[in-house]
């Protein structure tokens, strides 16, 4: 299995293929109920089943009444984002400049991308920073 340290154990219901067809990269969705950006799958943006559910944010809702409380996740396809979606232990936000800097290895631009972002951070804070997503990143090429 994939990735399963990153869910922590837990799979999603598998639903079954999507019936639509269409591009899956990502698009931005213009909401009045979300503050920060929130992007769906391209081919889901205009679809009639995608439902806004309380808790889990966009859904699927085809077959709705078959899955009943256990809604289809939207279909990504084969879509690969661009920068891993990482995080740091200090609970610290990752800037794409930073992750970019650390998948080319290149320590002294990662210091100043993750410092420019987080002006109070120490020097050594950054370091460690860059040596923890170095780790992960490196663990992350040896599993596969």
């Amino acid at each position: 299995m994939r990735a399963m340290e990153q869910v922590q154990g837990y799979l999603g219901l598998d639903h079954g293929p999507c019936p639509i067809k269409g591009p899956t990269n990502p698009v931005l969705v213009d909401t009045p109920y979300y503050t920060s950006k929130v992007y769906v799958s391209a081919k889901c943006r205009s679809c009639r089943d995608l439902k806004l559910d309380d808790i889990q944010g966009f859904v699927c809702s085809y077959e709705q009444e078959r899955w009943g409380s256990f809604p289809r996740t939207l279909d990504w396809g084969l879509w690969n984002p661009a920068h891993p979606n990482l995080g740091l232990k200090s609970g610290r936000s990752v800037p794409i400049e930073f992750i970019q800097a650390v998948q080319d290895q290149y320590e002294a631009q990662a210091v100043k991308a993750f410092r420019a972002a987080h002006p109070d951070a120490t020097f050594r804070e950054a370091r460690d920073a860059y040596a923890e997503l170095l780790a992960k990143l490196q663990d992350d090429l040896n599993k596969d």
